[in-house]
């Protein structure tokens, strides 16, 4: 299954992911992972995709729903995934807030496009790995997979490229 730039999700193959069910945090606790995506297909089928590998998703339309969903002293996400383009509050202005509240946080920015500078300047400066759309359900969830074990330690700065690698081997860590 791949996700084309128009956001339309297709067929989803669940048993095609690897199996990395009930991964929990560094705590002992299941993985929470917090996605925000406008697009109600493609918001939902990354929610049961990561449900179904036991992780805890908490999900959000926007990036103030996002925002809103973590508050400065509310329960820690181990990962927040985050849509570039969402109406109301964009990817980046949400990682931004939430980063300021959570200096510790764990990010993966997603999307079709890359046109805007600053989206380049935050993956080029390191601060978020970025995957590319469109992408396998394996991909995504090899990629989650490392950045839950590993944070963005050896993950930052890079532009995750599907068509290129598998994310695993983009990223550079063993999953």
């Amino acid at each position: 299954m791949l996700f084309d730039t128009e956001r339309r999700a297709r067929h989803v193959d669940t048993q095609a992911v690897p199996d990395a069910v009930g991964q929990a945090s560094s705590d002992g606790r299941r993985a929470r992972i917090l996605l925000a995506d406008d697009d109600d297909n493609v918001r939902g089928l990354f929610e049961r995709l990561l449900t179904l590998q036991g992780w805890d998703v908490v999900v959000a339309r926007n990036g103030r729903e996002a925002v809103e969903a973590w508050p400065e002293e509310g329960t820690p996400f181990d990962l927040v995934i985050l849509d570039m383009n969402m109406p109301e509050m964009t990817g980046a202005a949400a990682y931004e807030e939430l980063h300021r509240r959570h200096p510790e946080m764990v990010a993966l920015f997603v999307s079709g496009y890359m046109e805007e500078e600053y989206w380049r300047d935050v993956i080029v400066q390191g601060k978020v790995p970025f995957l590319a759309k469109p992408f396998t359900p394996q991909q995504l969830i090899t990629t989650v997979t490392a950045l839950l074990a590993h944070g963005n330690d050896r993950a930052v700065g890079r532009c995750l490229q599907p068509e290129r690698d598998e994310a695993r081997q983009v990223i550079g860590v063993a999953v």
